[in-house]
């Protein structure tokens, strides 16, 4: 019975899915280290890595060989070279244990790939090898689409365009280098990034003046000025002066104009680089 409970519950562990989107950023980060606490918390980190990482070690085999010669005096001896036969097969019976168990922390990694990449862990005889692929694939991607991401958030100003337009994309372009390496930029800074970024026309001065005042406090007390609150107060505003991505003025982008930008949006992060943007 307990065998039986052991085995569902190891096929019923299911890590988070690696996901990739169509301009190339993924989840890696996430699942990353979402599945390294979970391996850990149901006892199958330790195939993979960690302190208590400690394969079986099974010594090559060496076989007995006999050979057949003459001796000084001309007579025919046979003479038997000891392999090591019986300390690989003690080796292999002392080590079933812990490889149907790294096997099936392999299988759970596994799951987890996308079909479009099972090629990185296809040919994966353990967990750890699996989980070394994916990081090796994934982690140089991330790296420099993090450092990309990062610099375009820095320079993305707001500038005369609509504010609601340039706060939704560069709230999603944050999203996604958090995603990419959650490490790279912290949310402090980012919200320090949307102050001092933000429209610079008069009428925001109430507002700008406000998270500038406030950016500063933060900074002399060391308390974080967190980017939820950033948003809040850009999204008070809007909803204040009645700004919204498809209202249109002579100083409000129009409908037309915002499907423009959308579609633009769209061509630059198919692009590595969008000079028009940044």
């Amino acid at each position: 019975m307990a065998s039986a409970d052991g085995e569902k519950e190891w096929r019923a562990l299911k890590l988070i899915a690696i996901v990739e989107d169509a301009d190339g950023s993924n989840n890696y980060a996430e699942f990353q280290t979402k599945s390294r606490l979970k391996l850990d918390a149901a006892g199958y980190w330790k195939y993979v890595d960690g302190d208590q990482y400690s394969p079986p070690v099974i010594p090559e085999l060496v076989e007995s060989r006999t050979h057949t010669g003459l001796n000084t005096n001309g007579d025919e001896v046979t003479i038997t070279t000891r392999g090591n036969e019986v300390a690989v097969n003690v080796a292999k019976k002392s080590a079933e244990a812990w490889l149907a168990q790294d096997k099936k922390a392999l299988a759970i990694i596994v799951d987890a790939v996308p079909m479009s990449k099972l090629y990185l862990v296809e040919d994966c005889k353990s967990a750890r090898q699996a989980w070394m692929a994916l990081r090796e694939a994934y982690e140089p991607t991330n790296a420099l689409t993090a450092v990309t991401l990062k610099g375009q958030i820095s320079s993305f100003m707001c500038g005369a365009g609509n504010p609601v337009v340039w706060r939704a994309t560069i709230t999603e372009r944050y999203q996604r280098l958090r995603r990419a390496d959650p490490n790279m930029m912290s949310d402090h800074e980012f919200a320090k990034c949307l102050v001092s970024n933000m429209c610079p026309g008069d009428k925001w001065q109430y507002c700008r003046d406000l998270l500038l005042d406030k950016m500063s406090t933060s900074e002399q007390t060391g308390m974080p000025l967190s980017s939820a609150f950033v948003i809040a107060r850009l999204q008070q505003e809007e909803s204040t002066k009645g700004i919204f991505a498809t209202a249109g003025s002579s100083t409000r982008k129009t409908r037309n104009d915002v499907r423009e930008d959308e579609s633009r949006w769209r061509r630059c992060r198919k692009r590595a680089f969008c000079s028009a943007w940044f």
